[in-house]
């Protein structure tokens, strides 16, 4: 039995769906005459960015169908989990076919996911591809470098994406999960559902409620605590993503960030660090279009769930 997920949301859940057999069959199909469109869930060489991130392909239950018979036979089987989407396909893509399955689960996979998914997967690009933020449309007040956020007297710092990124933590925590410093194991923990207040929407009110809700705040925390410092953006409508700051001004006040199930990084959605006049405000960040604000919370206090 395979399952389908539509890899775009940061926060929220993904959309995902189960195909049929006669649906397995035609992806078998598709899959092995060309096998070079599929991924690795974790490829090294593909930083996933923020959006659109191809279809994930997992078989969630074994049984005596197509795909599991024909895949045995293999002489080099198919994995059990795999992305679809991030290498380009020199015949009908694997992509366009999983879309089309989507219209079983309805309206969830909305016309401006459709348009997303339409645009290709983003991969970030290297340290030598980057992207001259003057040239980025989707950047909000490039030319504003000023520091926003307060400096709080007794800050909690760690650039712990490694700790993140092992293989037993990457795939089950999220953005929240790294904004709060807390491997949770929770792969769509999501703000104010700690605190006991859901969220209603996906706007910077909603979100915002939520946060303070779980015991974040607007301002810095008093001289016994050691603060965490994250900034909240929003795909209005559809998801959130949050930034957590790693080092202090001596450093560059460096910021991180986790895009869902995949690998904690230090660049924006341009490949450049986020730091050195560069912060959550004026970054390249895609369709999370509005900034929500700062918010500090106690290190040793805040979890997320």
């Amino acid at each position: 039995m395979l399952e389908v997920e539509l890899d775009i949301f940061s926060g929220m859940p993904n959309p995902k769906w189960i195909l049929s057999e006669s649906e397995e069959k035609e992806l078998l199909d598709i899959i092995t005459s060309e096998r070079t469109q599929i991924s690795p869930m974790y490829a090294p060489n593909e930083v996933i960015g923020l959006g659109y991130g191809g279809f994930i392909v997992r078989e969630i239950k074994t049984d005596e169908g197509i795909w599991n018979r024909t895949n045995r036979a293999l002489e080099i089987s198919i994995p059990r989990e795999f992305r679809v989407g991030s290498k380009p396909a020199k015949q009908a893509p694997a992509t366009e076919w999983l879309l089309k399955t989507s219209e079983k689960i309805g309206n969830e996979v909305t016309d401006e996911l459709r348009k997303a998914v339409a645009k290709d997967v983003k991969l970030v690009p290297s340290s030598n591809e980057v992207v001259d933020l003057d040239t980025y449309t989707n950047s909000e007040s490039i030319e504003d470098l000023t520091r926003r956020w307060s400096v709080c007297p007794w800050n909690y710092l760690d650039k712990n994406a490694y700790a993140f990124n092992r293989p037993e933590n990457i795939g089950v925590n999220n953005c929240y999960c790294f904004a709060a410093n807390h491997l949770a194991g929770i792969r769509y923990a999501r703000p104010g559902r700690r605190g006991g207040r859901e969220l209603n929407g996906i706007n910077c009110s909603e979100v915002r409620a939520g946060l303070l809700a779980d015991g974040w705040k607007d301002s810095c925390l008093g001289p016994s605590s050691w603060t965490i410092t994250i900034a909240c953006v929003v795909w209005p409508g559809n998801d959130y993503h949050f930034y957590r700051l790693v080092t202090n001004e001596s450093e560059g006040s460096l910021w991180g960030h986790k895009r869902g199930g995949t690998a904690a990084r230090y660049t924006d959605e341009c490949g450049h660090n986020i730091c050195c006049g560069k912060t959550p405000e004026n970054i390249c960040r895609e369709g999370y279009m509005d900034f929500c604000g700062y918010f500090y919370a106690d290190n040793a206090l805040i979890q997320v769930k």
